[in-house]
């Protein structure tokens, strides 16, 4: 299977959309949370949850090109999860070399997600 998403797939030109993305569990699964977006992706793992992610965030960006809604895309998650963001981050660089740290319960990480540059 390829990392390709549909839209590059099928040739479409495309640029990245850099986002800040925050993965967790809740309720036993899962989850990637799109920051800027306020968007949820989830599956078993984190990978899954990422991929649901990047496609619900690629399909939501389609829409609004598609659609002339560009602005109503930009909707941050709630302040608590940008505070979960920041600390994970700052927990991450803490914690580099540290073997005695257990699994952290949230990861920060910055992702691309390719969007159409043209339809």
């Amino acid at each position: 299977m390829s990392d390709k998403s549909e839209v590059e797939a099928l040739g479409i030109p495309t640029k990245e959309c850099p986002l800040s993305v925050l993965s967790y569990h809740e309720d036993g699964k899962c989850v990637a949370h799109a920051l800027e977006l306020d968007i949820l992706g989830v599956g078993d793992t984190y990978v899954e949850a990422i991929k649901d992610m990047k496609e619900l965030v690629s399909t939501q960006i389609q829409f609004a090109i598609k659609n002339h809604m560009v602005r109503s895309l930009w909707k941050p998650a709630p302040p608590e999860y940008q505070r979960l963001f920041m600390n994970a981050v700052r927990d991450m660089i803490e914690n580099i070399g540290n073997k005695e740290k257990g699994e952290p319960d949230c990861y920060a990480q910055t992702i691309s997600v390719p969007i159409p540059t043209a339809y």
